[in-house]
C-alpha cells in the first residue's frame, strides 16, 4: 500500500476514534486564491450563517471539519470561534487532525522520513484530506456534504438544506 493510502487509512481511523463519522468537510482556500475569492472573517461568518440556515431545526449536531491552506493561526482561531453563533455546530481544524496523523506516521511507524520536512509540505496534508473530501467513509455513514469556499466555488452561500436534502431527512423510529 502506498504512503498516501496508509495515511488516509490512519486518518479514517482517527475520525472513527473521535466519533466524527457524521461530519461535514469544509474547505476554505486562501493562499494563492485570496485575490479571487474573498474569505475575510466577516465573509466566512455570513457564508456559514447562510449555508447553515435551517439546519438547527433538524435535531442534528454538526461537526464541521475545516481544511484550509491558511497559515495564520489567528485567522484559523477566528474561523473556529464562529461556531459560537451556532449551538448545534462544532468546528474542528481538519489540518491539525491531519498533521497529528502525519506526525505519528513519521515518529512512531517510520512511514515517512521525519527529516523530509513534512510539517511544511502541504502535499501530505492535501493527500490525506482527500479522504474527507471524497466521502471514503461511505461504509461508516460519513456525510457526503462538502462545503467549500475557494477559487472555483466562491459562492456567497451554499444552502446545505437545499444542496444535500437527503442528509437532513429525519430518521424513523
Amino acid at each position: 500500500m502506498h504512503t498516501q493510502a496508509l495515511l488516509r487509512e490512519a486518518l479514517r481511523e482517527r475520525v472513527r476514534m473521535n466519533g466524527l463519522t457524521n461530519s461535514i468537510y469544509g474547505l476554505c482556500r486562501r493562499g494563492d486564491a485570496i485575490a479571487e475569492c474573498d474569505t475575510r472573517i466577516e465573509v466566512i461568518d455570513y457564508f456559514l450563517k447562510c449555508s447553515l440556515n435551517g439546519t438547527e431545526t433538524q435535531g442534528k449536531n454538526i461537526t464541521l471539519l475545516l481544511g484550509s491552506d491558511e497559515m495564520s493561526t489567528t485567522y484559523r482561531e477566528k474561523v473556529t470561534k464562529l461556531q459560537d453563533g451556532f449551538p448545534h455546530v462544532s468546528i474542528l481544524d481538519a489540518d491539525s487532525l491531519t498533521l497529528e496523523v502525519i506526525k505519528e506516521a513519521a515518529t512512531i511507524s517510520g512511514l515517512i522520513d521525519a527529516s523530509a520536512g513534512f510539517e511544511d509540505n502541504n502535499f501530505y496534508n492535501y493527500e490525506v484530506q482527500r479522504t474527507l473530501k471524497r466521502n471514503l467513509f461511505a461504509h461508516d455513514k460519513f456525510s457526503s456534504v462538502f462545503l467549500d469556499k475557494q477559487r472555483k466555488n466562491c459562492n456567497k452561500c451554499t444552502r446545505l438544506m437545499d444542496h444535500f436534502p437527503s442528509v437532513w431527512k429525519k430518521e424513523r423510529d
